[in-house]
């Protein structure tokens, strides 16, 4: 009979005692593990950013009298760029709105940390020597024969603002940066360095590089290291509004630490009284020839064996926990942990109490088998 056979038919009840402290330990972990994917799965379907979109919000107004029109440095660096400038207006006297000038034809809104895809509904253009705007539609009553008027000046509506897949109730007013910086703010045009350019509040960005780079060349175009604080990111956002949960994904982390801590004098105890208890059997074993080396090899098999069958019983349960908290919390979906992380755990929980037995095996002298 092998070793591996002799470990099979007597592995000690002694040795159980650990099992229990280990699934307890495994599930906290496992469950933490798919909490954590289901919280990072929610945060990531609510952000504002994909991956590989960038906002940059750099003050403008520090470089006006440097001879570089940023904008088109954007335009020449990154795949796609689209410019914002906002002030506030009036509406008829009557109603605020947010004045948005920016490329029209990029049909993107960023606004109050969200990005806003939207279609334009054309209108009919009576009176072309007015200044252009499209609007959201809830401001389509304050239209009169195609014009509206805001902060007293009268414009021609182009079109009304059909905004996709998220609502936006806010009064929306958006037009060209040469309107913009003709009609509702002047300040934007600049030509204090000699060169004309827009002085730009926001730039959405995608880029294919990666996201030191997108900054590194934002810093670059402004010249200024600062600059790269006053970029958002996906992994930025995403980066901030988890810190509030990486306390509790580190709870089970020190709790497994902790148990595994108490398992060593647990597994050295265990192991002790099933020598003590089975001191018969050993001495028969080593009258038969068996060697310290084969008992110790015969307990660490006892244990991968138990660890084994905690490492299933962990994943069972602490998946089981995770799901009924999840359906609990609202606004929680169920997400599978990624692969990695995963195996990595599944490799703790079988391998820590393996590791532990191996050391608490050392301490094992020939004369308690005799």
């Amino acid at each position: 009979m092998t070793i591996f056979q002799l470990s099979l038919k007597n592995i000690s009840k002694k040795l159980f005692f650990s099992l229990f402290s280990f699934v307890i330990a495994g599930s906290a972990l496992v469950f933490s593990l798919f909490y954590i994917a289901s919280i990072e799965h929610s945060v990531s379907k609510s952000l504002a950013l994909s991956k590989g979109e960038y906002i940059s919000y750099v003050n403008e107004e520090r470089f006006s009298n440097i001879p570089v029109n940023y904008y088109e440095r954007f335009k020449e660096e990154f795949d796609y760029v689209i410019p914002y400038v906002y002030n506030t207006g009036i509406v008829s006297y009557d109603y605020d709105c947010m004045i948005i000038g920016t490329d029209i034809k990029k049909n993107i809104i960023y606004y109050n940390g969200n990005l806003y895809n939207y279609e334009i509904e054309l209108s009919e253009v009576y009176d072309t020597e007015k200044p252009l705007v499209y609007l959201s539609e809830n401001l389509k009553n304050s239209v009169n024969n195609n014009l509206i008027e805001i902060n007293g000046i009268e414009y021609q509506v182009g079109g009304f603002i059909k905004i996709l897949e998220k609502s936006l109730n806010e009064n929306i007013v958006i037009t060209t940066l040469d309107i913009y910086g003709q009609y509702v703010d002047m300040s934007i045009i600049n030509n204090d360095s000699g060169i004309y350019k827009y002085i730009i509040d926001t730039y959405y960005i995608t880029s294919n590089q990666n996201e030191d780079e997108v900054i590194n060349t934002i810093s670059m175009i402004y010249n200024a290291p600062d600059s790269r604080y006053f970029v958002d990111s996906y992994k930025k956002i995403f980066d901030s509004q988890m810190e509030e949960f990486m306390m509790f994904s580190n709870i089970p982390v020190t709790f497994f630490i902790l148990v595994s801590v108490f398992s060593f004098f647990n597994i050295y105890i265990s192991i002790n009284l099933s020598i003590a208890e089975r001191k018969k059997y050993y001495s028969i074993l080593s009258t038969l020839g068996m060697k310290l080396k084969h008992l110790r090899k015969m307990i660490i098999i006892e244990m991968s064996i138990i660890s084994v069958i905690s490492a299933i019983l962990s994943i069972f349960i602490g998946m089981f926990i995770s799901l009924i908290a999840i359906s609990a919390s609202k606004g929680l979906t169920f997400a599978m942990a990624s692969i990695p992380k995963f195996f990595l755990t599944l490799i703790a929980i079988i391998m820590v109490p393996i590791i532990l037995t191996t050391i608490s095996t050392r301490f094992i002298k020939y004369k308690q088998i005799i």
